[in-house]
This record gives C-alpha cells, structure tokens and sequence, in this order.
C-alpha cells in the first residue's frame, strides 16, 4: 500500500487483506461479487522511521467477467467503501493515534483479474488487484495543504477457498 499524490518519497507498507467473498453469476459471461474484508493500508515516508498505519474494513462491490461455467480467468471491477478501524503513527517509541486527520470513510475503485481453480467439491481462487482511493486520506482543514490530496492505492495478491 501507498499513497497517490505524495509530496514526499515513501516506501510501501506491507500488509494483509483478510475476509469474505460472495459472488453469483447474472449469465454465462456476468457476475457479481460483494466482499467484506479487513485490510492494512498506509505508508512509510523514505526519510524517517515513521508508518503511517491505516486499518479499513473494505466492502467492494464488483462486477466479475468470466467466459462459461468452469472454473477459470475472470477478470473484475466496481466500486468499494472502506469504513476506517485505526490510523496511527507507528515508529520505535508508542504508537500515537492520528486518527483525528484521517477521513473516517474512503471510497476507491478495484480492478483486478484472478484464475479460479477447481479442486473436487471446492474452488481455490487467487487474484492479483489494484485499488485506487477516489477520495482523501486526510481530513486537514485548510485545502492548500499538500497532504490534503493523498489517496490511498494498495497492489495485492489474494488466495481464497470456497466454503460452499
């Protein structure tokens, strides 16, 4: 994860995206999936020793492409809203909250493409994905500040399995 925007240079924050998935086909080639995930977002500016630390609960809501009924390539994208957990500062002493310059809510885009594999009575499906904030990460009173623009943007790779 990082920022667009950044004024500064920063280095990625690594992190996990854990939750659910629940997809079901329109027709042979469309479907929809909804997800409810918790995943780390943020960044560590170059220069000091400082993580920005950002926790979001993400709920996207995606549109699937995905050519027949076995398993395999679908590609997919849609809107997502992430309600935020935490936001803190996080370097070698205690950790401070920053949670009051965080925006409590953030709305971004998701594109992404996956395989699904079938494997007898589930399906293992891995993904790589782009999410791009559409909105603000800070929440700063005075528009000229160059931080009042970043936006978050996270690159992942996903695992899932099918329960059912």
């Amino acid at each position: 994860a990082s920022f667009t925007n950044a004024d500064y240079p920063t280095d990625a924050r690594l992190g996990i995206r854990v939750g659910g998935f629940l997809d079901a086909r329109i027709n042979d080639l469309l479907g929809a999936r909804g997800e409810a995930v918790y995943a780390m977002k943020g960044v560590r500016p170059s220069d000091s020793g400082v993580t920005v630390a950002l926790d979001y609960i993400e709920v996207p809501v995606m549109l699937t492409i995905a050519p027949g009924d076995e398993p395999g390539l679908f590609l997919f994208t849609g809107p997502s809203v992430a309600f935020k957990l935490s936001a803190e500062l996080v370097g070698d002493s205690e950790p401070v909250g920053y949670g009051d310059a965080v925006h409590s809510l953030e709305a971004a885009w998701v594109v992404g493409v996956g395989v699904e594999l079938p494997t007898g009575a589930n399906r293992v499906v891995l993904d790589a994905r782009y999410s791009r904030g559409l909105t603000s990460v800070f929440d700063f009173d005075d528009p000229l500040d160059s931080d009042s623009d970043d936006k978050n943007q996270v690159l992942s790779v996903g695992l899932a399995v099918s329960l059912f």
